[in-house]
């Protein structure tokens, strides 16, 4: 820990320093690993759906959009407005005044955001 000291006087100074440091460091001694049973996990079960059953499934989801899929060209359901001539209302918004300094802008950049604000 001592390599990674954040203040270089409590590092070692050179290389040979750090070596000479881990040479007095005792040898480690190998510990035996611990000599625990071990058990084959057990066989994996799948637990899908059965292949006749997705495949009904599939069948009835692909028959069921292709009725929506029917509905939605021909124009039938859905709910829409029939007066499709009306035009949609343009909202024109009034930009925000230029100011003199960057304290003039953010001044009227607040007024105008108080003013167009909901």
């Amino acid at each position: 820990m001592r390599c990674l000291a954040r203040d270089p006087r409590f590092r070692p100074s050179s290389a040979a320093e750090l070596a000479d440091e881990l040479a007095e460091e005792p040898a480690t001694t190998e510990l035996p690993l611990p000599a625990a049973p071990t058990m084959p996990l057990p066989a994996r079960v799948s637990r899908g759906i059965p292949r006749q059953s997705a495949w009904l499934w599939i069948s009835l989801a692909a028959a069921f959009g292709a009725v929506v899929l029917a509905l939605g060209l021909a124009g039938i359901g859905g709910g829409g407005s029939s007066s499709s001539s009306r035009r949609p209302t343009v909202l024109r918004v009034q930009p925000i005044a230029p100011g003199a300094t960057p304290a003039d802008e953010a001044r009227n950049l607040s007024g105008w955001l108080r003013a167009h604000s909901r």
